[in-house]
């Protein structure tokens, strides 16, 4: 994306997604789950952390209100066909999909006490599940964590 639109549109998604991510949180006002977190890991990655019974409820929020800005990310045309061309790394044409969000729930509490590393290496798993789907997806870590 960065390099068809620029590295100036590329950090105004990345803002706009933390500005969602906020916005969905701070509109949360349950004083039954008052814990959460919002994190920037670093590029297009974050963190949230939440009560696991809202977690899929927040995530789809998420994305439909992403999906709802997808707009302002790319030109009409390229809406209407569902992709836009570019030229990759290696400077050959390809066809590109729409931005969209993979979004992987882990539930630490289904286990007892995770350490970071745990977590992190199964956050890691989620995601890469999701990514691999076209399109915005929230997926949720299936494994046993016993």
């Amino acid at each position: 994306y960065n390099d068809y639109c620029g590295f100036v549109m590329g950090d105004k998604v990345i803002k706009s997604i933390a500005k969602i991510l906020v916005e969905v949180i701070s509109s949360r006002t349950s004083k039954k789950h008052n814990v959460r977190f919002i994190g920037h890991i670093g590029g297009d990655d974050y963190i949230l952390i939440t009560h696991s019974d809202e977690s899929i409820e927040i995530c789809e929020e998420v994305i439909s209100r992403f999906e709802k800005c997808r707009k302002l990310y790319h030109e009409q045309e390229d809406i209407k066909r569902g992709y836009y061309e570019s030229r990759n790394r290696k400077g050959e044409e390809e066809k590109f999909p729409l931005l969209s969000l993979s979004i992987g729930i882990v539930e630490a509490g289904r286990a007892g006490a995770l350490s970071y590393a745990e977590i992190s290496s199964i956050a890691s798993e989620v995601k890469k599940k999701a990514k691999k789907h076209s399109g915005s997806i929230v997926l949720k870590n299936r494994r046993k964590l016993l």
